[in-house]
């Protein structure tokens, strides 16, 4: 049962299973500087209570049009990243950033592959869960050959 009966990850035993599931609590103006989530997961995240302002970018633009280093964070707080870094993005590619305020009781996918960052408009509660279902089985199973070689002998 549950949510995601095609987690893939579930195959592997605990012991062996990477991290995947957190309940995450965060002060206003803290959170998450840009990142893609490991091993080629998506990823959801429940709020339980607060308010967080989510950036998500799709993956082509970085290919095709940002160089990662406007991404990084370079040191910078999440609430400095969404105020210096985030308006460059605003620029340089309109058209493939997405903005939310995920409120208390919403939940935000995350799909493989997608640049994100996160910052908590005030204190926050959430559960967040990363798995791998169906749609993104061959992206993930090479990043976990690529990275992961003894946990894709498991797998």
């Amino acid at each position: 049962g549950g949510l995601f009966v095609s987690d893939y990850l579930g195959l592997l035993d605990d012991s062996t299973r990477p991290s995947y599931r957190w309940l995450c609590l965060g002060p206003r103006r803290s959170g998450s500087s840009p990142h893609i989530d490991p091993l080629g997961t998506s990823a959801w995240n429940a709020l339980i209570s607060g308010r967080k302002r989510w950036a998500l970018l799709d993956p082509r633009a970085v290919h095709a049009k940002l160089p990662k280093a406007e991404l990084d964070a370079g040191g910078r707080s999440p609430a400095e990243w969404f105020r210096d870094k985030l308006p460059l993005l605003h620029s340089a590619c309109p058209e493939a950033l997405y903005e939310a305020i995920l409120e208390e009781g919403e939940v935000m996918y995350v799909p493989a592959g997608v640049w994100h960052a996160v910052l908590n408009l005030s204190d926050t509660v959430a559960i967040t869960h990363n798995y791998v279902g169906a749609a993104e089985f061959d992206v993930s199973w090479r990043a976990v050959r690529a990275e992961r070689p003894g946990l894709a002998q498991e797998w």
